[in-house]
Formats: structure tokens, C-alpha cells, sequence
């Protein structure tokens, strides 16, 4: 019996821990959405202005490199335009609201876990 109600607190701390994160951080603007990054342990310290999207009027790029990119959108919706059209090249993403970050699949995963959001692997 105790080992049966151990399972079932065990498997109750995993679902609670999966459903509770409560979504992707936000970000009001880029200023923040850099912030966030840094504070998730990204490495993106000095980064270069690349002006708006192609095609997405009001959004906002920054390279931390050529390849860590943050991206900043006025909605979701075109958050998610962006990152469906890098992965439709087989460029990866983590999407979050109104942002996105291309970046190696290593970079994304550990930025997920501190960000939240959805990652979009174009290479799999």
C-alpha cells in the first residue's frame, strides 16, 4: 500500500509541475524580452539591431549572433507567422506570445525551461 500511494504522489508532482507553469513569459517589448533572456542564462550580452522582419510591419529583430536571434511582434499571431515561415525552411524556434527566438536546438531547450513557450524544430 505505501508503495502504491508513493506512485500516485510521485505521478501527481509530475502532472501538477507540466500544467502549473502557467504559459510563456511576456514581453511588453524587446528591452524585456532580452531581459528575460538574460535572466534565463542566454548569452546575449552585446547584440546588433536587424530593423523589422521582412513582410511584418512593427516588429522588431536583434542578433546576438548570426545565429541567436530575438524577435518581437505587436501579436502572437504574427509571432507564430514568423517562426512557421523560418520553420518552413528548417529553421528552428521557440515561440512564445508575442516573441520568438531562432537559435540551436540546444540554446531553445534551455531557454524553454525558463521562458516557457513552444519550440518548432524545422529540422525534424
Amino acid at each position: 500500500m505505501p508503495q502504491k500511494l508513493l506512485a500516485i504522489l510521485a505521478a501527481s508532482t509530475l502532472f501538477i509541475s507540466a500544467c502549473g507553469s502557467g504559459g510563456p513569459v511576456e514581453a511588453a517589448n524587446m528591452d524585456q524580452l532580452h531581459q528575460h533572456v538574460l535572466d534565463a542564462g542566454g548569452i546575449c550580452d552585446d547584440y546588433e539591431d536587424r530593423g523589422e522582419a521582412p513582410g511584418i510591419p512593427g516588429s522588431e529583430l536583434r542578433a546576438c549572433n548570426d545565429e541567436f536571434v530575438l524577435a518581437w511582434f505587436a501579436s502572437n499571431e504574427l509571432a507564430e507567422y514568423w517562426s512557421d515561415g523560418l520553420y518552413s525552411v528548417g529553421q528552428e524556434t521557440l515561440v512564445g506570445g508575442t516573441w520568438a527566438i531562432l537559435a540551436k536546438m540546444e540554446t531553445l531547450e534551455t531557454l524553454r525551461g525558463s521562458l516557457g513557450g513552444t519550440i518548432k524544430d524545422g529540422k525534424g
